[in-house]
């Protein structure tokens, strides 16, 4: 017979779901992330992995996390909701044609490719991409300065997502 595990360690169990007819595996973890301060109600959260030894590391790693206090709750915000959001509070100590040029960047460009994109998913290699899809698709931004210097996109779309991601990263909390 086997014994209890240790309270706050969570649980781990094989599931199977059927979808359109065909069977898929797949394990998962359950934890208690904390209570909710409204109802006192436990927060339950959840963990998928294809295998049991990754669900089981994960498992560890977010209850370890929650011990030392370190834990943060998933983020399912995305790319074009952080925009949004950074774009209407930041961007107040900025002059109103740079703010009208970000604006249009990341309505014309920056959120149809990656708006959908969660924040705890969007890497260098997504941005990148996105940049070499631009550059294969030939579409450029070309403005000139005061020095009359041109300048082509990526880089004018480099300063609003670096800008933005950069203070997310700073500010938001990141998942492990």
């Amino acid at each position: 017979m086997a014994g209890r595990s240790a309270r706050g360690t969570g649980t781990i169990r094989k599931k199977t779901v059927t979808r359109g007819g065909k069977k898929y595996e797949y394990w998962e973890a359950r934890y208690t992330a904390g209570a909710d301060p409204g109802t006192g109600k436990q927060i339950q959260r959840s963990i998928t992995g294809k295998t049991q030894k990754e669900v089981a590391q994960k498992l560890r790693d977010a209850t370890a996390a929650i011990d030392n206090g370190t834990y943060t709750a998933p983020n399912k915000q995305t790319l074009g909701q952080w925009l949004d959001v950074w774009a209407g509070a930041y961007l107040g100590s900025v002059k109103p044609r740079t703010v009208d040029l970000y604006d249009s960047y990341i309505r014309v460009y920056i959120k149809p490719a990656l708006g959908a994109v969660r924040l705890e998913n969007l890497n260098t290699h997504t941005i990148q991409g996105f940049y070499n899809t631009l550059a294969k698709e030939g579409k450029e931004i070309r403005t000139k300065d005061k020095r009359g210097k041109v300048t082509v996109s990526p880089p004018l779309l480099r300063k609003p997502l670096r800008m933005s991601t950069g203070f997310c990263i700073r500010r938001c909390s990141r998942r492990f």
